[in-house]
């Protein structure tokens, strides 16, 4: 009864203000599906958008806004996927994904999350001349940093990716898997698949998944999303 009551309430609030809603539901909270380049607080990426030229002070903070978030006529994943691109520009150096990371920490602790599991594909930070090991070592000192400065916990999941465009992505996927095992005392809590889920056949990540389970990494994995329950079929025989 406890769930149906809070979806009631929450459904009740839709016209509530930002600050009524955290004052209402401050109960302390779970938040296990997270994407960093997919929720991220918007004044501070503005910010590091305008310093890297990446966007016009004349345009304004309301079209940022507007690239930011899907669009009605987003019709599919792959649809979806686009909005991304603007995000990940931005985190391209160290300084933006720690920044990132420590802000949406610190945001999901005023909503009342206690504990986050925050994932990102370290091989789509690499544009500027990161390695995926400094990508990851920078969400991670992001994270630290949030958790010294609040109540909040955090685990990092490491995705590997369907498809980039290049040609070397098993090759980059391997290596995020071996960073994560690397890290798991880190901070780093497991891995995941993600990305455009059709590019590609589900059984091409077997031996991938067979690394994760070799190296004990806890794992999740997109499936269903674009693919159907083959896909689904698939991921769950992989562990």
């Amino acid at each position: 009864m406890k769930n149906i009551f809070w979806i009631i309430e929450i459904t009740s609030c839709k016209l509530c203000s930002e600050e009524e809603i955290f004052v209402k539901f401050s109960f302390p909270k779970i938040e296990l599906h997270l994407h960093l380049d997919g929720s991220l607080v918007l004044e501070d990426t503005w910010e590091m958008a305008l310093q890297q030229g990446l966007v016009k002070k004349e345009d304004g903070f309301e079209s940022f806004r507007r690239r930011m978030q899907v669009p009605q006529t987003c019709r599919n994943l792959a649809d979806y996927l686009k909005c991304f691109q603007l995000a990940d520009a931005v985190l391209q150096t160290p300084e933006a994904l720690e920044r990132a990371s420590r802000s949406l920490l610190l945001q999901l602790s005023r909503e009342g999350i206690i504990y986050a599991e925050v994932r990102f594909a370290p091989q789509l930070h690499c544009e500027k001349g990161m390695t995926q090991e400094q990508a990851v070592q920078a969400v991670l000192r992001g994270v630290k940093r949030a958790e010294r400065e609040t109540q909040i916990k955090a685990g990092v999941l490491l995705c590997a990716m369907v498809t980039t465009g290049k040609p070397d992505v098993d090759q980059q996927n391997e290596r995020t898997f071996r960073l994560a095992a690397e890290y798991r005392k880190e901070g780093v809590a497991g891995v995941d698949l993600a990305g455009a889920e059709t590019a590609r056949p589900m059984e091409d990540f077997r031996t991938l998944f067979q690394l994760a389970s070799a190296l004990s990494l806890p794992f999740t994995i997109h499936a269903g999303e674009a693919g159907g329950p083959e896909n689904v079929r698939t991921a769950v025989n992989f562990g």
